[in-house]
């Protein structure tokens, strides 16, 4: 899988409501100096209570992964209410451009 560090800090941003504001990072890899210090600081400023930078899109996603995702979501949907402002009817769904 390949996250941006803008990408990451959205999870990051996420996952602390989640967690009451308690998470452990932990670094790993180190293969692109750069872009682990870029990831290091974006997440470093989630944990101090800054809102996530706005994530640009590096490159399109496969239709198969948002494929995925869609039919992950519909599945999920009726047990989390977090998914409620997808779009609820099934028919709706061929609307969807992948």
């Amino acid at each position: 899988m390949r996250l941006s560090p803008d990408a990451y800090s959205h999870i990051i941003y996420h996952l602390s409501g989640l967690a009451h504001g308690k998470l452990l990072l932990i670094l790993e890899g180190g293969y692109n100096h750069n872009v682990q210090s870029v990831g290091v600081h974006r997440c470093l400023r989630i944990l101090c209570g800054y809102k996530p930078l706005p994530i640009t899109l590096l490159e399109t996603p496969k239709a198969s992964t948002v494929v995925s995702c869609l039919n992950c979501i519909s599945a999920l949907r009726g047990y989390w209410n977090c998914f409620d402002f997808y779009i609820k009817a099934n028919s709706k769904r061929r609307s969807w451009k992948v």
